[in-house]
């Protein structure tokens, strides 16, 4: 477009975005100069076009600002809280509003998880959150496992259920991060476990009694009475084959035992030779699976004394 100079002192570019009353600055106009540009305020929006007083005539087009921009208007204040179930060794992690009333939520996680010790972790817990946004959650160590992988910020939250679940694998110190899908990171925290297994402080160990991870421990103190008392092993199998503990060829080979004693032999077998991973994999499924074997175990369970 070409004239005098002067002789046009106002442009409107058409546009089709939907103006509503917080959204008004998200179309912007840029200049181009060479290989430069800059981003120009427009003197106002219409439901049909972008306005800018001009001196000159350049190149310029119409832009609209990215949508984290935009968004950030529509964030809510919000809270990340944790709750670590001591005796299933996870770590739940919800996202609620700013507004959540602490003493509720606490009563209700502790009816949620009936007779279970949990424990509420004091940590940094302010962020922004974008309601029905995709976010996910990742842990500093692969030894833990994060279930799921992604998941909706609901801001409703009559029921308190976790987020997301930390499958932990030891007390270590962890580090915790939340990100919104396409937008980076929006919270973090370092968080230093409290050190309990089966309800006793495991700060009280020594050189001389070490710590093993929950799963393993049971494993080996349980493993004699697990080749009688396993019930159904098809749901424990296909868990373990989806995590990848076991593969086709070693779930088949279970199978065709002709007992359920020489299945669940075969099974634990299998499990001793693989590791202390594939115990705390199998520990995680049996929880899930059949839990009132693993409680009615456990509360036989000695405390481990200090030499």
């Amino acid at each position: 477009m070409k004239g005098l100079k002067g002789t046009v002192s106002q442009l409107g570019f058409p546009h089709c975005e939907i103006i509503s009353g917080h959204n008004t600055s998200s179309l912007t106009v840029i200049h181009i100069t060479g290989s430069n540009f800059e981003e120009l305020q427009p003197l106002r929006t219409s439901d049909t076009h972008v306005f800018l007083n001009i001196t000159g005539f350049c190149k310029f087009g119409l832009a609209k600002k990215r949508q984290r921009e935009e968004n950030d208007q529509q964030r809510m204040r919000a809270l990340v809280k944790l709750f670590l179930d001591v005796d299933q060794h996870v770590l739940n992690v919800l996202l609620l509003p700013r507004n959540v009333e602490h003493t509720m939520l606490c009563e209700n996680m502790r009816n949620m998880t009936e007779h279970r010790k949990v424990i509420y972790i004091c940590t940094t817990s302010k962020c922004r959150l974008m309601p029905d946004e995709e976010y996910n959650l990742t842990c500093g160590s692969q030894e833990h496992k994060v279930f799921p992988q992604t998941a909706e910020f609901d801001d409703g939250y009559e029921d308190y259920s976790p987020t997301f679940q930390v499958f932990l694998s030891n007390i270590e110190p962890i580090e915790l991060s939340l990100h919104e899908n396409g937008n980076g990171q929006v919270w973090y925290a370092s968080i230093n476990l409290p050190a309990y297994v089966n309800g006793r402080d495991l700060t009280e160990t020594t050189p001389s009694s070490p710590y093993t991870p929950p799963g393993q421990d049971f494993f080996h103190r349980h493993k004699a009475e697990l080749e009688t008392r396993l019930g159904l092993l098809g749901p424990i199998l296909t868990d373990l084959e989806s995590c990848e503990v076991l593969n086709a060829w070693e779930r088949e080979e279970v199978e065709s035992k002709n007992t359920d004693s020489e299945k669940n032999q075969a099974l634990l077998r299998m499990l001793k030779k693989k590791g202390g991973l594939a115990q705390e994999e199998f520990y995680r499924v049996l929880l899930k699976n059949d839990k009132f074997l693993v409680m009615d175990l456990e509360k036989h369970l000695p405390c481990r004394t200090s030499a």
